[in-house]
């Protein structure tokens, strides 16, 4: 089944979730039927349906977020 473009739409918070493999977790939320939004090697943003989203971040990902914010 081919999946149409997600909506866009202002978030004002979600779920981020430090996953230790992120390339498994990403097949887990796909199986649970999760649309990936925006993906990059460190972290993932995934929809279930409107108004709950998900944020997985590697350690990778919450140390470069963390040593920004110093």
């Amino acid at each position: 089944m081919a999946r149409s473009e997600p909506e866009v739409y202002p978030m004002a918070l979600f779920c981020q979730l430090t996953v230790s493999d992120i390339e498994n977790s990403l097949a887990w939320y796909d199986a649970l039927d999760f649309t990936r939004i925006y993906e990059m090697p460190v972290m993932s943003h995934d929809r279930y349906r409107k108004y709950a989203d998900i944020m997985l971040v590697t350690d990778e990902w919450d140390e470069a977020s963390s040593a920004e914010s110093e």
